[in-house]
């Protein structure tokens, strides 16, 4: 049996594409709060595989060092809506304008967490990204690149509404 590493890095990049699409674009427009988590998991699972299809040294680190601030992220993330359910229940993206008043360095937290699970440069999520872009660069890919830098903003847009519910006091 012999294997074509071609044929499989063009197969991983084509669903790490597909799955950024649908992630970035259905995470737009998602009020519900579970279904907004699962549409981003879906877009960083596709920036997973956009890194893992490189078949590089640095897209390996990048899928790695992606896979592990995701985690990391995501726990975070979920432990803090954990401490926040013994006061109320989220179940709209909206509904984070009501946890704001009770617990403000929580709420510090919880924006931090969606920033950088945004790619905002200062913070963690950032570095794994720009590892990705490095590593599609190397391969001389420059429509993967602004492909994935347009998706990015899309998807940063998506947590950035989020962001406004946490801190912006609407009246």
């Amino acid at each position: 049996m012999v294997l074509y590493p071609q044929y499989f890095a063009f197969f991983l990049a084509l669903s790490g594409i597909l799955a950024i699409f649908v992630g970035s674009v259905n995470a737009l427009y998602q009020i519900k709060f579970k279904r907004f988590l699962a549409f981003s998991g879906i877009a960083n699972l596709g920036y997973i595989l956009l890194g893992l299809s490189a078949l590089s040294t640095i897209g390996s680190l990048s899928m790695v060092f992606y896979l592990m601030i995701y985690i990391l992220n995501l726990t975070s993330l979920m432990y803090m809506m954990l401490t926040v359910r013994d006061d109320t229940t989220i179940k709209n993206v909206i509904e984070f304008m009501v946890i704001k008043h009770n617990n403000y360095p929580l709420i510090i937290l919880l924006a931090l967490n969606f920033l950088s699970l945004a790619g905002i440069p200062p913070l963690l999520g950032f570095i794994p990204k720009l590892f990705l872009f490095v590593a599609l660069g190397d391969l001389g890919l420059s429509f993967g690149i602004v492909y994935t830098l347009f998706m990015s903003i899309l998807m940063a847009i998506s947590y950035l509404r989020i962001v406004r519910f946490l801190i912006i006091d609407e009246k």
